[in-house]
C-alpha cells in the first residue's frame, strides 16, 4: 500500500507539473477542443483524461512513436496498432470525428494550439518542416528529365529558390535496359508514410531506336518511337535515393479492355490516407479518343497495379486533357491539369474528396504566353506559401515557370529559372519535374553519391 501510495503522489505531482507547464493558450486548447468529449469517451483510459499518458503515451510532448503531424496521427487512429494495444477507430468514429480528433491530439503539445475556426491555419495541412525519422525536413529535391537525355536527372537546393544539378547535370539513372521504350519522360517523386521514395515515370523515349526491341507488338514505320504508342510506366523504389529497384507496369496488359489503350503518360503519386494506398494518378488515351485523366491503386510494395484505371475527372469540352496534380489544402483537394482548350495552359478543379467530385473552374491559373503543362506543387517549409512549377515547352529553349500561393485562389508569377527568384546554377531546359522535401543526412547522401564541381 505504502509503494502504491507513493506512485500516486508521484503521478499527481507529475501532472500537476505538466499543468503548470502548459500555457493558457494550451490548456484552453484541450479543454474547449470539439474532439475532447470523443477523446474521453475513446482514448483518456489509455492516455490519460489530461493527455499526459498512461498505457498509452502521452501527447504532451514532441516525442512521437509513429507518424507526426494531423495525417500521421489519422493513419494511427484510423488503423490502429495492434500489436501495442492500440485498437483501430475506422469502425467506431465517423469520418469528421477522426479528422478532428487528429487535429487535436497533434497540434496539443504545442505551447500556441489554434481552435478550429481560430485563424486562417487552423485546417491548414502540416507544415513540411516536420521531421521524418527523427530528422527535421530541410532541402528540396527536384526530379525532371531532358529532351536529349530521355533519363532521369536530380538537382538540390537548400532554400527552395536556388537548384543545383547533381552529377554535373548528367543523368543520375539512365533507362535503356529497363524502359520497355529505352527511356523515360516525366518523373515523379513522392515519400510513402513507411519510408519508402517511390518514383513514377513514363516509359517513353520519343527518339529511341527501335532496332533489337524486345517487344515487337509496338513495332512502327520509321526507325524511332515517337509520340502515341507508349502504353506503360516505370515505377521504382528506394529507402536512400541511391539504390533503386524498378518495376514495368504494362497499361495495355491488364485485359482486354486496355488492349485498345493508344498512349499511357505523366504518372504522378499521392497517398491516400482512406485506402492506405499509393494512388496513382496518369493520363490515358483510349484508340485515338482524347485523353483523358484517370487514377488507379499500386500494391503494398509499389510494384503493380492494385486496381483498373478509374476516371478521375472529366473536362467539360471533349479536348485532351493531361498531366494531373493533386495537392491537399486545409479541407480540399486541388487538381491542377492542362486541357488543350484554344491552347494548353494550367486550370484547376476543386473537391473535397481525393478521387471524384472535381469542380471545374472556368480559368487559367498560369500567366503564360506560351503554352504550358505539367504542372506540379510543393510547399515552402516553414510558411504557408506553395509553388506552382510547370514546364513552359512552347518557350525555346524550355524552361518551368513558377507561381506562389497561399490560399489556391490568387497566384502570384515570380517567372521562370533564372529569370526571377528562382535560379538553376548548372544545368537548363529541364523538363516535366517534381520537388520533395528531404532531410540534411539525405541531401548529403546524395551529393555523395552523385557530386557535382
Amino acid at each position: 500500500m505504502r509503494w502504491i501510495g507513493t506512485t500516486l503522489l508521484a503521478m499527481a505531482i507529475a501532472i500537476s507539473s505538466e499543468a503548470q507547464a502548459q500555457t493558457d493558450q494550451q490548456r484552453q486548447f484541450i479543454e474547449q477542443h470539439p474532439a475532447r468529449q470523443v477523446f474521453l469517451n475513446n482514448c483518456a483510459r489509455c492516455h490519460g483524461a489530461g493527455l499526459g499518458g498512461m498505457i498509452g503515451p502521452s501527447f504532451l510532448d514532441d516525442e512521437w512513436r509513429y507518424e507526426p503531424g494531423v495525417e500521421g496521427v489519422e493513419k494511427s487512429i484510423r488503423s490502429g496498432h495492434g500489436r501495442l494495444g492500440m485498437p483501430s477507430f475506422s469502425k467506431t468514429l465517423t469520418d469528421e470525428q477522426i479528422a478532428s480528433l487528429a487535429h487535436y491530439l497533434a497540434n496539443a503539445h504545442k505551447p500556441d494550439p489554434v481552435l478550429p475556426g481560430e485563424g486562417d491555419n487552423a485546417t491548414a495541412e502540416p507544415d513540411p518542416a516536420a521531421t521524418t525519422a527523427g530528422d527535421e525536413l530541410t532541402h528540396y529535391l527536384l526530379v525532371y528529365f531532358t529532351d536529349p537525355t530521355h533519363a532521369l536527372h536530380f538537382a538540390l537546393s537548400d532554400d527552395g529558390y536556388t537548384f543545383t544539378a547533381l552529377n554535373n547535370g548528367a543523368p543520375v539513372m539512365t533507362f535503356e535496359d529497363i524502359a520497355d521504350q529505352k527511356g523515360i519522360r516525366d518523373p515523379h517523386i513522392a515519400r510513402a508514410p513507411d519510408g519508402t521514395f517511390v518514383l513514377a515515370m513514363t516509359d517513353l523515349h520519343i527518339f529511341g531506336q527501335q532496332e533489337g526491341h524486345r517487344d515487337t507488338q509496338w513495332d512502327r514505320p520509321g526507325d524511332a518511337w515517337g509520340w502515341g504508342n507508349n502504353r506503360g510506366f516505370v515505377v521504382s523504389t528506394s529507402d536512400d535515393l541511391v539504390n533503386w529497384t524498378h518495376h514495368n507496369i504494362r497499361i495495355d496488359e491488364l485485359g482486354p479492355r486496355y488492349r485498345e489503350v493508344g498512349c499511357a503518360w505523366a504518372p504522378e503519386l499521392t497517398w491516400d490516407d482512406q485506402r492506405d494506398r499509393m494512388m496513382i494518378h496518369f493520363t490515358i488515351r483510349y484508340n485515338n479518343d482524347p485523353n483523358r485523366l484517370v487514377y488507379a491503386y499500386l500494391n503494398d510494395d509499389y510494384s503493380a497495379l492494385e486496381t483498373a484505371p478509374k476516371l478521375l475527372f472529366h473536362y467539360p469540352k471533349d479536348v485532351n486533357t493531361i498531366d494531373s496534380d493533386i495537392t491537399r489544402f486545409k479541407d480540399k483537394y486541388y487538381l491542377l491539369f492542362t486541357p488543350h482548350d484554344g491552347g494548353a495552359g494550367v486550370k484547376m478543379a476543386v473537391s473535397d474528396r481525393l478521387t471524384g467530385g472535381y469542380v471545374y473552374q472556368d480559368r487559367w491559373i498560369d500567366p503564360e504566353p506560351e503554352a504550358c503543362e505539367g504542372p506540379s506543387v510543393w510547399r515552402r517549409l516553414g510558411s504557408d506559401t506553395y509553388v506552382l512549377m510547370y514546364d513552359v515547352f512552347g518557350k525555346q529553349p524550355h524552361n518551368f515557370g513558377f507561381c506562389e500561393t497561399t490560399d489556391f485562389e490568387t497566384f502570384t508569377p515570380i517567372g521562370s529559372f533564372n529569370d526571377g527568384p528562382m535560379k538553376a546554377t548548372n544545368f537548363t531546359s529541364p523538363k516535366h519535374g517534381a520537388v520533395i522535401h528531404l532531410t540534411a543526412r539525405e541531401a548529403e547522401r546524395l551529393r555523395k553519391a552523385f557530386p557535382s564541381d
